[in-house]
């Protein structure tokens, strides 16, 4: 049975206030509306009978647990609603969507994460094997400082591409990697748009961009800095 809590901190997934508390045979959790939503499909199947949300006791009505743990069914006469088809649907189709949005980001961090490695691999090589290579490269295109510029950029690419494929810093080395494809449309694709000669801007424009997105959307579930980011939240509401 899933009974609605005092808002209260307790959430048993992150920091957030406990909201719905999930009395299962081997005990109880305590979940936030995000997480109810999230694990709601997994606990209709542990138990589908008894999908409902009770209101909860007021406050100070139980003397052992407190509002937010405790498991005796609300008062007669007090408000219950009991959950539908259509609200179970909801939930369900609410998970779907995150699920895709996280795929997503995923393809999308690993797509925008190989290019970035390949071409720095790839300025390596025309360098002939070394930085200073690299440096002259950028040196013959114009660019300002070349010999700090060039190795420079080759690896923030490498070391930026592993941080974006592992989801690791991704806002910071989207904004990165954003600034790195407008220094190349200023300094290296400096042909018309569509300009059908190999040196338009359209690619590093459309990669930009997509490391602008990734910068605000972040890593999504699949990434590390979710993983890194929930369990500082863990050890948070541990040593609170």
């Amino acid at each position: 049975m899933l009974h609605a809590v005092a808002a209260v901190p307790g959430c048993d997934r992150c920091p957030a206030i406990a909201r719905y508390r999930a009395v299962l045979p081997a005990g109880e959790l305590l979940f936030c509306g995000h997480h109810t939503r999230e694990h709601l499909a997994r606990l209709l199947e542990i138990g589908p009978g008894w999908a409902r949300f009770p209101t909860h006791h007021p406050v100070g009505r139980c003397s052992r647990y407190g509002p937010a743990r405790c498991t005796r069914p609300a008062p007669p006469g007090e408000r219950t609603m009991n959950m539908t088809t259509t609200d179970i649907t909801g939930v369900r189709n609410t998970a779907l969507v995150q699920m895709a949005r996280d795929l997503v980001l995923l393809v999308a961090r690993v797509g925008l994460g190989v290019m970035m490695v390949v071409h720095a691999k790839l300025e390596y090589d025309f360098g002939g094997g070394s930085l200073a290579g690299v440096g002259k490269l950028f040196e013959q295109a114009g660019v300002p400082l070349p010999a700090i510029t060039g190795p420079a950029n080759m690896l923030g690419e490498l070391i930026g591409g592993i941080a974006m494929i592992l989801g690791l810093a991704v806002p910071v080395v989207g904004v990165l990697m954003a600034l790195n494809m407008a220094g190349a449309w200023i300094f290296v694709h400096t042909s018309g748009l569509f300009s059908m000669d190999h040196n338009g801007p359209e690619l590093v424009i459309a990669l930009g961009l997509l490391s602008l997105v990734l910068a605000v959307t972040g890593s999504g579930r699949f990434g590390l800095d979710h993983l890194i980011v929930r369990r500082l939240r863990r050890r948070s509401r541990t040593t609170a």
